[in-house]
């Protein structure tokens, strides 16, 4: 979707979805590019899905991430990635606003009802850490001060010093990822007054 100041500048949208998976990016000449002006160029992409922009956040969340929430139930690793340029709107499709919430929010909410019906059957513990990458330097979000320093030990590479903390339900879960994220390195650009500028893993 054009934002408000590409809609007023005149742009044309340059993505084309076609068959859920395959991505069509246009790069259109200039007007005023007399030598390119005829010559259209363009990439071509799959993925395992892809939306259009008036895909709801529920198709979005199923389509992606349901599933992982099992998979990390019986044992396994999971990771939701999210990749795209700066205002593209990572930062909300992850997280949402509170009447709003998006993939990650849904995510840890179904993690706790999923682990409330098996708990008769089986014994679950949530813990989790939220830190920063911001120009090669890791920060811990929930536990702001120096620095934290890369190391490897037996359990792979680890963030030394980093905080831990056990979570029974959702809410404390969204109230420490709200705590994290007023820490989180900003700075304005031309697309976004509150730009994030760095990559946060929860």
């Amino acid at each position: 979707m054009l934002s408000k100041k590409e809609k007023e500048a005149g742009s044309r949208s340059c993505v084309r979805i076609v068959n859920r998976k395959e991505v069509y990016l246009t790069e259109f000449a200039s007007e005023n590019d007399y030598l390119r002006l005829k010559r259209v160029r363009g990439r071509h992409f799959c993925f395992d899905a892809a939306f259009l922009d008036s895909t709801g956040k529920e198709e979005v969340y199923a389509t992606t991430t349901v599933a992982l929430v099992e998979r990390v139930l019986q044992g396994q690793n999971g990771t939701v990635f999210c990749y795209g340029a700066t205002g593209a709107g990572k930062t909300y499709t992850m997280l949402g606003i509170t009447d709003n919430p998006r993939v990650m929010v849904l995510a840890i909410k179904d993690l706790f009802v999923k682990i409330r019906q098996r708990s008769l059957d089986e014994a679950h513990s949530v813990s989790l850490s939220y830190l920063e990458v911001y120009n090669e330097t890791v920060r811990d979000l929930l536990s702001p001060g120096r620095p934290l320093v890369l190391r490897e030990d037996k359990q792979g590479i680890v963030a030394a010093g980093l905080t831990q903390y056990r979570a029974f339900l959702t809410d404390e879960v969204i109230r420490l990822l709200q705590q994290g994220n007023q820490n989180r390195t900003t700075e304005p650009t031309r697309v976004n007054e509150t730009s994030s500028h760095s990559h946060a893993t929860l």
